[in-house]
């Protein structure tokens, strides 16, 4: 109950005026409410009509139409209705649409609390001093065009102060250093200049 009914269901008693100063509210705003009150109950008339329309669509669809596809419905019908009131008489008439919600994205990448982390060897300095006395190392897992490597760890391995060198070439760096106990080895770099490994 508003304000302004309250004062149209007491105002024998009390007085417009009166309630209208106690509950600080304006006459001439009452005065127009009461002059809107036929054409409220009209617009909850179609309202209650268009629910009914709605519901009718939204029934033929199985309850998956929304606002916007039961709005174009009902265009196509030869109703001329907007989305929002449509959205509005849905929302009071609580009428909704499916809605597929999207899964949160799953984490694959979880740390162990109790792990160890992995020591910094280089101490965050990657420049070498000479060709091949550092190399880093990095496992990715990617699909490749082969069959037999479709889906698995391809492992690379780069000289700081060089080239990258090949996987297929350091499978035992490679086992030591990236995979440890792995039985497959994707090779990384078939082309070599002269001179590299």
């Amino acid at each position: 109950m508003n304000r302004f009914t309250f004062i149209e269901d007491h105002h024998h008693a009390w007085g417009v005026k009166r309630l209208c100063h106690v509950l600080e509210a304006a006459r001439s705003s009452f005065y127009t409410w009461r002059a809107g009150r036929q054409a409220r109950a009209a617009r909850e008339r179609a309202d209650a009509a268009l629910a009914e329309r709605i519901r009718t669509v939204h029934a033929e669809r199985d309850g998956t139409y929304g606002r916007p596809r039961i709005t174009a419905e009902l265009r196509d019908g030869g109703e001329c209705v907007n989305h929002k009131r449509v959205g509005r008489v849905m929302r009071k008439y609580g009428i909704a649409g499916l809605r597929l919600r999207l899964r949160k994205r799953q984490v694959t990448t979880v740390p162990e609390p109790s792990a160890a982390p992995v020591p910094d060897l280089f101490r965050r300095d990657f420049t070498g001093t000479a060709p091949n006395t550092k190399f880093g190392a990095r496992c990715a897992k990617t699909a490749a065009t082969s069959s037999w490597c479709q889906n698995r760890l391809r492992p690379s391995v780069c000289a700081t102060a060089g080239k990258p060198l090949s996987g297929l070439l350091l499978q035992s760096l490679i086992r030591g250093l990236l995979v440890p106990n792995s039985d497959t080895i994707c090779a990384v770099s078939t082309s070599r200049s002269a001179g590299e490994i």
